[in-house]
């Protein structure tokens, strides 16, 4: 009994996974030819199974079986032009097109004319003309699934996390599941045996949920990092709007609340968190000028008396500083003077746009904390003479 339901659960979990990969895939299917073969296979795959459930009673019983299996030999095909492109040969997919095509078509004129497809049980019980059938059908699936294992080895082995090999291993596994299904069919035609009969539901529904998992594997990539978009949008935001607010020419377009940012954006997510990253920076280099080396010194005292990791006391620092620039900036106060640039942290300008975004949320959730909201450098500073100085000079 339990048996049963865990079969039913995998089932039904198995369409819902192969069909949602169908309908996600559909889009970038039609977009990129080399990639039609495999949502071919994957569709033609669940519409095979579905025929399996209570949905397929809408087909004729006698032709039932026939359906079904001419489905598969159209998902067998789709797979077989998936391995060819895989492996660089073009050539050969009309080869292949013709051997599906020819394969299909005996299996039709055997069931149309002899009904082959409704006899069952072992060589010895069944017509010559079912036993022509089965070994064809049974046959094809072999010979394109074991093409497929050892291309999906080949290429999807070794220690790369690529989305390629990561989606190349969980169709190859799912294939060397339907290949023990098949097996296991082949077996039956010598065998009255039923000792792996039961597991075979579970094995094409297992199948079912890995290849369905192996074409999902870009659409969970481009998910993953539409998300790590939106987290730098969102966290960088606050930062990104006070240090504007001081420098409000190096934003591309005027500043908007922080949840249209991502409700309603203006550009892409990856477009905007990339510029939110670059424009963050460029204030930061603006900033940067109006605080002198008294106030670097102040904003050090601060970030050792509190004591901070050495992964945190770098951004604090240069949050600190950001915060007494700000004010001076919004004050009107002209640049702390002709003092040597104190170093921007190594995570700025010193490595890539990754490391750049990294730091930058550091320096996001720093700004926010005690010791660089209650910062505040002495007024007596030599910085602000010199200000009153040039001011006097201006003047």
């Amino acid at each position: 009994m339990a048996a049963d339901v865990l079969d039913s659960v995998l089932g039904t979990t198995g369409l819902v996974c192969l069909w949602t990969a169908v309908v996600l895939r559909c889009p970038y299917a039609v977009r990129h030819p080399a990639q039609r073969g495999l949502w071919l296979a994957v569709a033609t795959a669940a519409l095979a199974m579905t025929l399996t459930t209570s949905i397929g009673s809408v087909v004729p019983e006698a032709a039932l079986g026939l359906a079904g299996n001419l489905t598969g030999m159209v998902s067998a095909g789709a797979v077989l032009g998936f391995v060819i492109t895989i492996m660089g040969g073009r050539r050969l997919h009309t080869w292949a097109c013709g051997t599906v095509a020819a394969t299909a078509l005996a299996l039709t004129v055997l069931g149309v004319t002899s009904r082959a497809h409704l006899s069952y049980g072992t060589i010895a019980e069944i017509p010559p003309t079912a036993t022509a059938y089965r070994l064809l059908l049974i046959g094809t699936h072999l010979a394109v699934n074991a093409a497929c294992i050892a291309v999906c080895w080949r290429y999807g082995r070794g220690p790369s996390r690529s989305p390629l090999a990561l989606g190349l291993r969980l169709f190859g596994i799912g294939t060397v599941l339907a290949e023990l299904y098949w097996l296991r069919l082949f077996a039956g035609l010598f065998t009255t045996s039923d000792a792996l009969l039961r597991y075979q539901p579970t094995l094409m529904s297992l199948h079912g949920i890995l290849r369905a998992a192996a074409v999902l594997v870009p659409t969970a990539v481009a998910v993953r990092r539409a998300a790590a978009d939106v987290r730098t949008i969102w966290r960088l935001w606050p930062l990104w709007r006070e240090l504007v607010d001081a420098v409000p020419h190096v934003a591309l377009g005027r500043p908007r609340p922080r949840l249209h940012e991502i409700l309603w954006p203006r550009a892409p997510w990856k477009l905007l968190a990339y510029r939110k990253v670059v424009e963050t920076r460029d204030a930061i280099l603006v900033l940067h000028g109006h605080a002198g080396p008294a106030v670097t010194a102040a904003a050090r005292d601060t970030v050792a008396a509190a004591a901070l990791p050495d992964e945190r006391a770098e951004a604090t620092l240069l949050a600190c500083v950001l915060r007494e620039a700000r004010r001076a900036r919004l004050a009107g106060l002209p640049p702390a003077g002709p003092h040597p640039p104190e170093p921007l942290g190594t995570g700025l300008g010193n490595g890539s746009l990754d490391d750049e975004r990294t730091f930058l949320l550091r320096l996001a959730e720093s700004y926010a904390t005690p010791p660089a909201l209650t910062f505040a450098p002495p007024r007596s500073l030599p910085r602000d003479e010199d200000r009153r100085d040039e001011r006097r000079r201006c003047a």
